[in-house]
């Protein structure tokens, strides 16, 4: 479970990182291009933090 949380929030970061570029970068759109770059964030993370839970047990093997 917390390797599935940091993961998700290094994805989250990145997103938010490359989102608010155009906007520092001065360009018009740059809001636009945060905002879905934040909407992204907050409707990919929980469904892959559910994908996760659910196919890990499957996924992984002890050895």
């Amino acid at each position: 479970m917390l390797t599935s949380l940091a993961l998700i929030i290094l994805v989250g970061l990145s997103m938010a990182a490359i989102g608010s570029v155009p906007l520092a970068m001065g360009l018009p759109c740059g809001q636009i291009v945060l905002s879905v770059a934040v909407l992204g964030i907050l409707i990919t993370a929980p469904l892959g933090a559910i994908g996760i839970d659910v196919s890990y047990r499957r996924l992984l093997e002890k050895n």
